[in-house]
């Protein structure tokens, strides 16, 4: 059993660094069990992953003696598959246990392509449940979430520093019978960088079977980089080989449509002739992928789509260029991305004012330019930004759109 399993938190006072927070999730369940009548039936825990999130839900859980009914947003794409797996759940009477939470887990996982009514479901499930809700993301701010960020009280973990890791890993140690040094102790919580979950892992990686742990075995730890650009990402395609190129995206800070992008625009600096033709066909075939998972919701096709854009992209070169190549930003293409998402932040304000003033949302469109207007010449644009409940994205587009046109 790996060590992440074998020593998950089983009480709140072994969630370490996060004692704040804890104390907040604690008194979120405790008034929603002594009242009816509350502001927000749900909470949203956020932060670095590793911060030890969802462990501290299961400590809860176990502690008070809650049922945790979970949901991955990773698995579920959808309203009817969440429907059926949580609202029957929920229908349920436990066995066991009188008490029941609802646990959303990766959240995020319905931002990176438009899920079918799964935002939805879940902002639904959280105005019906009788039961408290407690969603976990490591994103929380993406603007497909806002309505479920209204509903939420936002609860955030901290990036655990180096010495409430030591702590854990000084735990695992003494339950192992594992000898090591407070500075092998301490190497290795530096190297996971805030991540308690990869730092279990490198200890029970160079532990596990062993009563000593050498100097040497410390070294075969490898640094941890949790925010790779992009730049490095095309550097492993363009100048590595298939087998290094295929996990090229897997820590870069951004989807798979944006890392895309990026690769199209810089491909013909890297390429030329027959080797240009291959890579545009890989990337043209993920493309192909990227469409089926949008619309048919298969999302299996996922692994396709990433290898043809990273290790099909890396195999299509004869010869690697030796020559350095300073990558651009992404232009053109960028430039239509970028008019896509102001086109859904204006549909966006659009059914909000459409909705406060009792219009249609087509009616609201055709006149977005009056209200852009009145939105410029405001004295206190933020009562509209609070009467609206505008998103950062959102407020932005406003912003820039009556600055273009005083430009």
């Amino acid at each position: 059993m790996l060590w992440t399993e074998k020593y998950r938190p089983k009480r709140l006072k072994d969630i370490v660094g996060q004692e704040e927070s804890v104390k907040r999730i604690l008194s979120f369940i405790v008034d929603y069990r002594r009242s009816r009548i509350k502001s927000k039936k749900a909470i949203m825990i956020h932060g670095p992953t590793g911060s030890g999130k969802t462990a501290a839900v299961y400590a809860l859980a176990n502690e008070l003696g809650y049922d945790v009914v979970e949901l991955n947003a990773s698995d579920f794409r959808n309203k009817m598959q969440i429907s059926k797996i949580i609202g029957s759940a929920l229908g349920q009477r436990s066995l066991f246990a009188e008490k029941k939470l609802v646990l959303i887990d990766e959240l995020e996982g319905f931002s990176s392509y438009e899920d079918k009514g799964g935002i939805k479901e879940i902002e639904r499930l959280i105005d019906d449940s009788n039961y408290p809700i407690i969603i976990v993301s490591s994103k929380p701010y993406d603007h497909k979430m806002s309505g479920v960020r209204r509903k939420t009280e936002m609860i955030e973990f901290k990036k655990p520093d180096y010495i409430s890791v030591s702590k854990i890993l000084q735990r695992i140690s003494n339950e192992e019978n594992l000898k090591i040094g407070y500075e092998g102790i301490r190497q290795i919580a530096l190297n996971a960088k805030g991540d308690a979950r990869a730092a279990i892992n490198d200890l029970f990686t160079i532990g596990i079977g062993q009563k000593f742990i050498t100097e040497n075995e410390l070294k075969s730890l490898s640094p941890r980089d949790k925010e790779e650009t992009i730049f490095n990402a095309m550097r492993k395609i363009f100048k590595g080989n298939a087998k290094d190129a295929l996990g090229a995206f897997q820590n870069v800070d951004a989807d798979l449509n944006e890392c895309i992008l990026w690769i199209e625009e810089n491909i013909p600096l890297e390429y030329g002739g027959e080797d240009l033709a291959k890579a545009y066909d890989a990337l043209s075939k993920a493309d192909v992928f990227r469409g089926r998972i949008i619309k048919r919701q298969h999302w299996r096709f996922m692994v396709y789509a990433e290898a043809l854009a990273t290790a099909g992209i890396a195999a299509a070169k004869s010869r690697t260029n030796s020559e350095f190549v300073p990558y651009r930003r992404v232009s053109r293409i960028l430039k239509m991305w970028i008019a896509k998402q102001n086109q859904l932040a204006k549909k966006e304000i659009a059914r909000k004012v459409a909705k406060h003033t009792h219009t249609s949302k087509r009616r609201a469109l055709q006149e977005m330019p009056l209200f852009e207007i009145i939105y410029k010449k405001s004295q206190n644009p933020e009562q509209i930004n609070n009467e609206l409940k505008l998103e950062d994205n959102e407020v932005e587009y406003l912003q820039n759109s009556y600055l273009k046109k005083d430009l």
